[in-house]
């Protein structure tokens, strides 16, 4: 814990806390080292009034148990006000979902992994998160019922529904093999180890300085852009929703083929669009004939 990490429960007062929150949110903490603990990387420590609200709130939490548990009279986080996280609402236009297309075929030809670029394709058309993408197993791809069945995930199992471009996008990835000439279970496999690709966040940096993005498009913001297209489009803000697994889905629901067509329809809306705009992109890359742009209103989104 930033600050306060040398003090003892028993000494540590709300002011403590609230003087730790202050110098967070001043930058005080924000440091790079490379002292990672792993053989390669650097660690980049953050300040600024987001990481501060987000660390003082765990702090209170962690307080809080500490106080059911007997081992505070009293949480000396009690009464300090946390500074609110600012709820970041950034969407893509359709003119740079196009600048993503181009930039991903640049990224390739510089020698960027084809497994990140492939799996920021697959984020960028499903509205999936990150960590569901890079976790995907073949096992879980479900390209006779349109779907990714997911047996894990930030909400729990979940089904995501696939549109056209993306069932033929991962109907086109190739099958790779491991050391032994077996099939190996992961969609992105690592090129490192037997386990799944990681550091796609980094390749998608180089890919947005490609494209002239500013900092705060992240890969999470696909996912906002993604919801966007599909509100936009005319689908319900329930509906996609169930696309995005905002909420728990009933077991039989995902074998339901009646219950998952208008969940297909709404993905369709913005998948269709979100391809369009990532073809047209590349095209203009590979210097061939692009597809029209199409209209992103960013109107209301993912969380």
């Amino acid at each position: 814990m930033p600050l306060i990490g040398k003090l003892k429960l028993g000494k540590l007062s709300k002011a403590d806390v609230e003087r730790m929150q202050r110098r967070i949110a001043r930058g005080e903490t924000a440091a790079e080292t490379s002292k990672s603990g792993k053989a390669r990387g650097r660690v980049r420590v953050a300040g600024g009034e987001t990481i501060a609200g987000r660390v003082t709130a765990y702090l209170a939490s962690v307080l809080s148990w500490a106080e059911r548990e007997g081992m505070v009279a009293a949480s000396p986080a009690a009464g300090v006000r946390v500074i609110p996280v600012k709820r970041r609402d950034r969407y893509l236009s359709a003119e740079e979902v196009e600048s993503l297309g181009e930039a991903l075929v640049q990224a390739e030809a510089a020698g960027i992994s084809p497994t990140f670029t492939r799996a920021i394709r697959l984020i960028a058309l499903t509205g999936c998160r990150k960590s569901e993408a890079l976790t995907l197993r073949w096992q879980d791809v479900d390209l006779d019922a349109g779907c990714l069945r997911l047996p894990d995930s930030k909400t729990g199992s979940k089904m995501i529904p696939l549109t056209t471009a993306a069932r033929g996008f991962l109907a086109s990835l190739p099958r790779e093999l491991d050391e032994h000439g077996k099939l190996v279970a992961w969609v992105f496999p690592s090129s490192r180890s037997s386990g799944h690709a990681v550091g796609v966040a980094k390749a998608f940096d180089k890919v947005c300085e490609l494209a002239g993005f500013s900092d705060d498009v992240t890969l999470h913001v696909l996912r906002h852009s993604f919801a966007s297209a599909a509100v936009a489009a005319g689908g319900s803000l329930f509906l996609v929703g169930k696309v995005l697994g905002h909420s728990n889905v009933a077991t039989t629901e995902r074998y339901s083929h009646v219950a998952l067509d208008p969940v297909h329809a709404v993905a369709e809306l913005g998948g269709q669009k979100i391809a369009a705009a990532l073809a047209a992109g590349e095209a203009k890359r590979r210097g061939e004939v692009g597809t029209a742009v199409v209209e992103i209103s960013p109107r209301r989104g993912a969380r």
